[in-house]
């Protein structure tokens, strides 16, 4: 059976991308989506985990989720990552989405109150009022 092309537009560079990440100029840019295929035993963890050790090292990644029934078996290559035990998920498990939702969500909120604290804080010091903050 021949392959045949498909008709489909290219794509348009509209700007600035919504979530560019700054990365170093010789690795993928982020956020970016990464398949590996392959048989077993060829590399697929190896690849994966020195891809992420070289962005964690770049200070482009702050939190990995790791979502694998096979951890106990790559515990080593995994040590350098430092990977929560939280943040190894199942694919097996029916929450294994909520719950990376959760903990993004979660961060999104506390780096957002983070900033709204700094920022007002800073305005405190400008004008010297005093500033209560309640969050629920």
């Amino acid at each position: 059976m021949k392959t045949q092309p498909v008709n489909i537009p290219e794509f348009k560079e509209l700007g600035n991308p919504a979530f560019a990440i700054d990365t170093p100029r010789e690795h993928i840019s982020l956020s970016s989506i990464v398949l590996c295929v392959a048989k077993k035993q060829s590399g697929k963890t190896r690849f994966i985990t020195n891809l992420l050790y070289q962005l964690k090292q770049a200070g482009s990644m702050d939190r990995i989720f790791w979502i694998s029934d096979t951890v106990s078996s790559n515990k080593k290559m995994l040590e350098n990552l430092d990977i929560r035990p939280e943040d190894i998920i199942s694919p097996n498990d029916p929450d294994a989405v909520d719950k990376i939702v959760a903990e993004i969500e979660s961060f999104c909120k506390h780096t957002y109150i983070a900033f709204v604290f700094l920022r007002l804080q800073s305005i405190s010091r400008r004008g010297g009022d005093n500033i209560i903050i309640y969050v629920s």
